[in-house]
């Protein structure tokens, strides 16, 4: 669960640098279904509810969000830490205009590869984000990447906005 609030999160710095882009809400989370493959991989499923409202910048409407987000995470113990891969997507997330009525699909997938290590202190990563608000009526779509990397320490986040249209 933690990754999905780390997930929305990257989405809101990434609205601060790029006022177009849309940020929604996590309101609800269910349980994470665990496992393990052998004594050093763990593996989680989990599936988050979301809602809340955006703006489509290429529309300049309100939308209302509602569905959930599918977080898979693997998690690989090594000999000094620990490599984590995760993925994300929105299937189930369908928007509604507020003022026009116009259905919309919000699809979003991120995948990420984060190298810990824990003596000493110290990790690295990469996350990338496609995201997508897609107009059922027609009306242009919005469309952008954000790549986000990170190194610690010290902390030394890095992120583009790339890619970002109305179509």
């Amino acid at each position: 669960m933690s990754r999905a609030i780390v997930f929305i999160g990257l989405l809101a710095l990434a609205a601060c640098e790029q006022p177009l882009a849309p940020t929604p809400r996590l309101e609800q989370s269910a349980a994470p279904v665990m496992s393990r493959d052998d004594d050093s991989v763990i593996k989680q499923d989990t599936t988050l509810a979301i809602g809340g409202t955006i703006e489509d910048p290429c529309t300049n409407e309100s939308i209302a969000l509602s569905g959930s987000i599918h977080l898979v995470s693997k998690i690989k113990q090594t000999a000094n830490g620990a490599t984590i891969h995760s993925r994300l997507h929105t299937k189930h997330v369908i928007g509604i205009g507020l003022v026009t009525g116009t259905r919309y699909r919000f699809v979003e997938s991120m995948r990420e590869t984060e190298t810990v290590v824990f003596v000493p202190n110290g990790s690295s990563g990469e996350v990338t984000i496609h995201e997508r608000i897609i107009s059922k009526d027609g009306l242009e779509n919005y469309l952008a990447d954000i790549i986000y990397t990170f190194t610690s320490p010290p902390f030394t986040p890095t992120y583009q906005l790339r890619n970002i249209r109305c179509e």
